[in-house]
């Protein structure tokens, strides 16, 4: 089996791309991102083929806040289409074609050309339904953001018709699809899994601090407000909530008028280093309005770290209630505060859950498990074609 891999940067397409490369079935991974954020990655540079020259600045633009309204809109849609047509210029034959939306129009249509089967890998939501949940929580909150322009939409779309089969992380993503009328036929759930020889237990010293910590973009997507207010309702003695990630040009109206004592933003932080961080931390927060998966949630988990995640992600894939963490609806902020209080009030419960979170990614949770079954939807989508191909002869 020859599988091609194209993804924007890395996401958990490197994750994958690792366990193909096990299975003896990885031919070539695409990325927008230069040979020098990807040279850590474990694929040998041979199979790598990297194309940044517009990707990249379209990045650095969008995070200084300078792209807004019809430019970013018009910078984003030349980033994904001369990044798709790179990959469709230079895809090698393959029998799997399997690309993250918004670049795979493109190259999916080559690919099937040659009789290879494309999947179409969507790690989000519905893009109708991003779209509805984002502009409705931002009219919400009276600010403006930046929602998918019509020609991505449009875009995403025509990859959900082209594609033969859609991959999605978490039962939250699949029913998004079905509701906007998505066969059920065409989608594909494989959980996300994490790499344990990155994110495991790190030692560390007790300070006594209850510590939250988020890790994620500082966006109205993630939630964040919410976050920090229930840090405050929840008043724990001796607690403080870090927020890892990058900011974004909504941050300071998301959390403008809020109260940032106890509250620090660490800006971004390489991932090497977040083990040791989620191996300090109380719980993981991942309060998101909108989240195919929240693969932060598995890395918390493998780190002995147990999760409060919104029913819009994958928490309701790995996350057992009152076990390894909880799950809350979005937006609730008395829900996720009551559970802060509930942890500091049970340090003996909160302990136990440490175990089970680890035990959790350990088993059903880890990236072994997530390469195995790709590598089973693969050989059922291609005996499914032969299967066809020999239906139709005479």
């Amino acid at each position: 089996m020859r599988v091609v891999l194209s993804t924007i940067s890395r996401f958990h397409s490197f994750d994958l791309a690792r366990q193909l490369l096990r299975h003896g079935a990885l031919t070539r991974i695409h990325s927008g991102y230069p040979w020098w954020k990807l040279s850590g990655e474990g694929i040998p540079r041979a199979l790598v083929d990297t194309w940044p020259w517009i990707v990249v600045p379209r990045m650095a633009l969008a995070r200084t806040g300078i792209l807004r309204g019809i430019l970013h809109a018009g910078v984003d849609e030349i980033s994904q289409t001369r990044f798709a047509r790179h990959v469709a210029r230079t895809l090698p034959d393959c029998d799997i074609f399997h690309c993250l939306s918004r670049y795979a129009l493109e190259p999916g249509r080559v690919a099937q050309q040659r009789g290879a089967r494309f999947i179409l890998d969507v790690g989000s939501s519905h893009i109708a339904t991003q779209h509805r949940l984002l502009a409705a929580e931002a009219d919400a909150l009276g600010i403006a953001i930046d929602l998918p322009h019509p020609h991505a939409v449009e875009r995403e779309l025509a990859e959900y018709e082209t594609a033969d089969l859609i991959t999605v992380p978490s039962e939250f993503a699949i029913n998004s699809f079905v509701a906007e009328g998505v066969p059920r036929g065409k989608l594909v759930k494989v959980p996300y899994g994490v790499d344990l020889t990155r994110f495991k237990p790190r030692d560390t010293d007790e300070d006594g601090v209850f510590r939250i910590v988020f890790i994620g973009a500082l966006s109205l997507r993630k939630g964040v407000r919410y976050l920090a207010q229930a840090f405050h309702r929840a008043a724990i003695a001796n607690s403080e909530l870090v927020l890892i990630g990058s900011q974004t040009p909504e941050t300071p109206k998301i959390l403008a008028d809020l109260d940032m004592t106890g509250i620090t933003m660490t800006g971004h932080v390489p991932q090497p280093e977040l083990a040791g961080w989620l191996s300090r931390a109380t719980v993981l927060v991942l309060p998101s309005i909108e989240d195919g998966y929240g693969l932060v949630l598995l890395q918390a988990m493998a780190c002995g770290c147990p999760v409060i995640a919104t029913t819009n992600t994958g928490g309701l894939d790995c996350v057992e209630e009152g076990r390894n963490g909880f799950i809350v609806p979005v937006g609730d902020v008395d829900a996720i505060s009551e559970k802060f209080v509930w942890l500091a009030d049970h340090p003996d419960e909160a302990r136990a859950m440490r175990q089970a979170a680890i035990a959790q990614a350990a088993q059903a949770s880890n990236v072994t498990r997530y390469g195995d079954d790709m590598m089973a939807v693969y050989r059922t989508l291609l005996a499914d074609g032969a299967a066809a191909a020999a239906g139709v002869r005479p």
